[in-house]
């Protein structure tokens, strides 16, 4: 099945290279999760969303624990700059 050019490569991988993971990472709100679905339908990979990885095994969502560290950073005077 060929998608686009940008992903012949993926599909052109012999079998001397065998992709068993991939990756993708950078900002917030990139498309890293809808290109990552696509990108593993396409592979027959399963599809790990690290947000949701992380918000099962802490019981709480990323926002949630973003506003607890914060809070806790803030209570404890750490502003995260270093000063000498």
């Amino acid at each position: 099945m060929r998608i686009q050019a940008g992903f012949q490569y993926l599909l052109g991988v012999d079998s001397t290279r065998q992709i068993r993971n991939l990756t993708l990472i950078g900002f917030m709100g990139t498309g890293k999760s809808t290109v990552g679905r696509l990108v593993a339908d396409i592979l027959h990979f399963t599809f790990l969303d690290t947000d949701d990885v992380i918000e099962a095994r802490a019981g709480a969502t990323i926002q949630e624990i973003s506003n607890t560290t914060a809070s806790q950073l803030s209570a404890n005077g750490s502003t995260g700059s270093s000063r000498n």
